[in-house]
């Protein structure tokens, strides 16, 4: 299954994550990786994170996911780690992502 490599900030520690896998997914098998999560689900905004770079090799945000990070007046490079996706765009071989708080 193809993969994108994923770096994470300020840590520096890169992972690989499978196509279409859930970024709160794949960190469940990466404790190392601290990223705060309340409910899984894009209602409270805990998970955070900000696309540094490769936002290409990402599943666009849906409507829902959209709203809750209106009402939690995030930045427009935030993204919510329980909904963030990571897509089969070949041409991104790397995302770096940083933790929001």
């Amino acid at each position: 299954m193809p993969t994108t490599r994923l770096r994470w900030l300020p840590s520096e520690l890169t992972i690989e994550i499978s196509k279409g896998e859930r970024l709160l997914d794949a960190l469940d098998e990466h404790p190392e990786i601290k990223l705060p999560v309340a409910c899984r689900a894009a209602n409270c905004g805990t998970c955070r994170v900000r696309v540094v770079d490769g936002v290409e090799g990402l599943v666009a945000a849906d409507p829902w996911e959209l709203d809750v990070l209106r009402r939690h007046d995030a930045a427009p490079d935030e993204r919510l780690g329980c909904q963030l996706r990571f897509n089969n765009d070949t041409s991104c071989a790397e995302v770096i992502l940083a933790r929001r708080f």
